[in-house]
C-alpha cells in the first residue's frame, strides 16, 4: 500500500515573511542567508505539556496533537464519524504506540489544513484513540516536510523557509545555541533522532512533542549500569498513547545527560521498555525483528521542548536548540 498523503499536493498556506537576514564576511564577498516564515501559529497546551493546533478537515474544524513521535498524521474514529468521512481498511498495515497496536482505516479528504499547511486530496489514517482534548495527530510525514521551530515559552511553532543560508548558522534568536546532527530514523520514517550522551556514553534520542515527558529505554539504562535490581527505583506509574494497553514506567537517578553543548547532572529520568508494544504484538521471527528495532534508545518529550527553544533543519539535518528555562526533565528536582 502506497505511503497515506504522500502522493498528493502539501501546499504553504500563508506567505512567506521575512525573519531575519544573516551577512558574513567583509564588502562584495559578504554572503547573505535569509529565513522566511509561512507564518506563526499558536499553540494550545494540554495538562501534561503537551500541545495542540487548529485545523480543518474537509471544513471541519479539528484540535490536532503536534507529535514529532508520530510517524503518521492521522484523525481520530469519533472525528472520522462526525465529519461524515468515507473509510476502507488499510490492508496489512499497524499502528504501534506506546499501548500497543491498533488497525488502522484510511479516508480520502478534499482538504486537510493543519496550521500553514493546505493538503489536498489525501488518504489520512484513521485510528482509535481515547484523548477527549484532541481530535487528530499532526504526525512527522506533514511536521517535517518544511523546516520546523518551536518556541513553546511564546506557545508557538513556524514553519521557517531559508533562503541562500546553505550551511548557515540558523538559531537566529540565540547565537549561542547548539546546533547537533539530526537525521531521519529510516528513509520512510520521517522521525528525528540525535545522539547524545548519558552518564559518558552515546545514546540515539528521538525527539517526541507528543510524548509528555523524556524516557529512556530499559535495554539503553542498563548499558549504563542502571537497572530495577540495582538501582533505587524513586517512583513508578503508567503512561497511555495509542494504543489499548499502558505502559509501566520507573525513575531512577542518572549522573549525567550531556546534548550538544547543554550538560545536566544528577538528573532523573523515566525508564520504560519502550520495544515492549511492539514486541507483544509481533507474531513472527520477521516481524519481531523489524517492529523491536526502534533506531533510537531514549525519547525527548514535550519537557525537553518546553524548556528550550528548538529548530528542526531538515535541509540542513541539524537539530539547534537554546534553554530557556524551566525543568528540562519533568521529574527532575
Amino acid at each position: 500500500m502506497r505511503h497515506p498523503l504522500s502522493t498528493r499536493s502539501v501546499v504553504a498556506g500563508l506567505a512567506l515573511a521575512p525573519v531575519l537576514l544573516v551577512t558574513h564576511g567583509d564588502g562584495l564577498a559578504a554572503s547573505k542567508c535569509r529565513i522566511g516564515t509561512l507564518g506563526t501559529q499558536h499553540v494550545e497546551f494540554l495538562e501534561d505539556r503537551q500541545f495542540t493546533i487548529e485545523g480543518a478537515v474537509n471544513g471541519q474544524s479539528i484540535r490536532a496533537l503536534v507529535d514529532t513521535g508520530s510517524s503518521l498524521s492521522s484523525v481520530g474514529r469519533k472525528f472520522a464519524q462526525q465529519a461524515s468521512l468515507d473509510l476502507h481498511r488499510a490492508r496489512g498495515v499497524t499502528a504501534y504506540g506506546v499501548g500497543g497496536a491498533t488497525d488502522i482505516d484510511l479516508a480520502h479528504v478534499k482538504t486537510m489544513t493543519l496550521g500553514p499547511m493546505v493538503l489536498e486530496r489525501v488518504d489520512v489514517p484513521v485510528i482509535e484513540h481515547n484523548a477527549k482534548a484532541w481530535d487528530g495527530i499532526f504526525g512527522a510525514d506533514i511536521l517535517f516536510v518544511h523546516d520546523l521551530e518551536m518556541a513553546l515559552a511564546d506557545e508557538a511553532i513556524r514553519v521557517v523557509i531559508p533562503q541562500d543560508c546553505h550551511d548557515e548558522f540558523l538559531a537566529y534568536w540565540d547565537r549561542e545555541a547548539s546546533a547537533v546532527p539530526m537525521s531521519r530514523i529510516s528513509r520512510d520514517d520521517h522521525r528525528q533522532v540525535i545522539t547524545l550522551q548519558i552518564n559518558d556514553r552515546d545514546f540515539k534520542a528521538m525527539i517526541d512533542s507528543g510524548a509528555s515527558m523524556s524516557v529512556i529505554d530499559t535495554q539503553a539504562a542498563s548499558r549504563v549500569g542502571v537497572t530495577r535490581e540495582t538501582s533505587k527505583v524513586l517512583a513508578d506509574g503508567q503512561a497511555k498513547g495509542i494504543g489499548p494497553r499502558q505502559l509501566d514506567w520507573w525513575i531512577a537517578a542518572f549522573h549525567k545527560v550531556v546534548i550538544g553543548r547543554e550538560s545536566i547532572s544528577d538528573t532523573r529520568l523515566s525508564v520504560a521498555d519502550l520495544r515492549s508494544p511492539a514486541r507483544e504484538e509481533a507474531n513472527t521471527e520477521t516481524r519481531i525483528k523489524r517492529q523491536v528495532d526502534l533506531g533510537y534508545d531514549m525519547i525527548l518529550g514535550a519537557d525537553f521542548l518546553k524548556s528550550h527553544r528548538v529548530l528542526f533543519s531538515v535541509q540542513q539535518q541539524r537539530f539547534y536548540f537554546s534553554y530557556v528555562g524551566g525543568r528540562i526533565f519533568a521529574i527532575d528536582r
